[in-house]
């Protein structure tokens, strides 16, 4: 089995009762701040839904929103 790099996308945190969960979302890949700052947009402008946004990897929100080489 080879090794991949991943990152923390989110951290969220509840509280049931006297239990505290975290919650933390890994994604595969590297950490790109204008590709973060590109996938909170689409969402606030609803240019992708937020199935989308936990389903869909780096490349293929690439090639959604037309980022870099994938215009």
């Amino acid at each position: 089995m080879g090794t991949g790099m991943f990152y923390v996308d989110s951290v969220e945190h509840t509280f049931e009762g006297d239990t505290q969960r975290i919650y933390i979302t890994l994604r595969a890949g590297y950490f790109n701040s204008y590709l973060y700052y590109r996938r909170q947009k689409a969402i606030e402008e609803r240019d992708i839904g937020r199935k989308d946004y936990h389903t869909m990897s780096d490349y293929e929100l690439r090639k959604e929103l037309e980022i870099g080489r994938y215009r």
